[in-house]
């Protein structure tokens, strides 16, 4: 995939990427989900392997179970901020 004519977008910019994924559900007890958002998430770190990859998540043990290559980053903020 070509971005601007450049291969991976990142190497465009001097800094790695940090990249936020807000998931479908924040403590993944759904199977279909977790098998959806590991997908994702392994496609982004084959796309960039140098960027920072974080999920929202409200149980972080069980992110790092399901997707040990992922930074999980806490909820709360943006659950206290919708509300």
């Amino acid at each position: 995939m070509s971005f601007d004519g450049v291969a991976n977008p990142i190497q465009k910019y001097k800094r790695p990427w940090r990249v936020l994924v807000e998931p479908s559900d924040f403590v993944f007890y759904n199977a279909g989900d977790i098998a959806m958002m590991q997908a994702a998430l392994f496609r982004m770190r084959s796309m960039w392997p140098e960027a920072t990859i974080q999920v929202l998540t409200d149980d972080p043990e069980r992110l790092v179970m399901y997707c040990p290559f992922i930074e999980p980053l806490p909820a709360a903020g943006r659950h206290a901020w919708v509300q």
